[in-house]
């Protein structure tokens, strides 16, 4: 199936777990960028966008989502938004993204066959804990590094750790 097509079909229904995993990592990101203004909003709508793709299994949608709120972290890391909560934002987009994935993965492949709350739960778990992981070594990075650089200097960081999550993704999706 190719990420261009539908699969609300019969049967598809994205796993609970993996879909308030991912709704909760939205809230937080909307949460933490909406000082921002324009950032909260970009989030927000994007986190809207993206909810609504996996309840409904549109993968490109999906993307299309994941994008905005990554959008809203860059606008609010831009605008002198804390560099922690900048850095949490980020790390919560990643797990919105991969508990989306999932959602739809598991929506397509399991349908209504079982349950998967365990599997999710731990996938999620893992996802958190790397992310996690990361925003704190590159806050901590910034911080003893940066001396006094912009706030930009993270975003680009963590922007550039989206771009490894989406290779490694890429490259996962299409083994040789």
């Amino acid at each position: 199936m190719s990420d261009e097509e539908t699969v609300s079909e019969p049967g598809y229904q994205p796993p609970r777990a993996s879909l308030v995993g991912m709704a909760g990592a939205v809230f937080l990101v909307v949460v933490l960028t909406l000082p921002a203004g324009v950032g909260g909003l970009l989030a927000a709508a994007g986190g809207t966008l993206l909810v609504g793709s996996v309840l409904t299994g549109l993968r490109r949608s999906m993307l299309v989502g994941i994008g905005g709120v990554f959008a809203g972290v860059l606008v609010a890391g831009v605008t002198g938004t804390g560099v922690g909560a900048v850095a949490i934002a980020s790390a919560a987009t990643v797990v919105a993204y991969d508990a989306g994935h999932l959602a739809i993965d598991l929506g397509t492949t399991m349908r209504e066959r079982g349950t998967t709350t365990r599997a999710e739960l731990t996938h999620i778990g893992g996802t958190t804990v790397v992310a996690a992981g990361a925003a704190a070594i590159g806050y901590t990075g910034y911080e003893v590094a940066a001396g006094g650089q912009p706030a930009t200097t993270l975003v680009a960081l963590l922007f550039a750790g989206l771009v490894l999550l989406w290779a490694l993704r890429s490259s996962a999706d299409n083994p040789r």
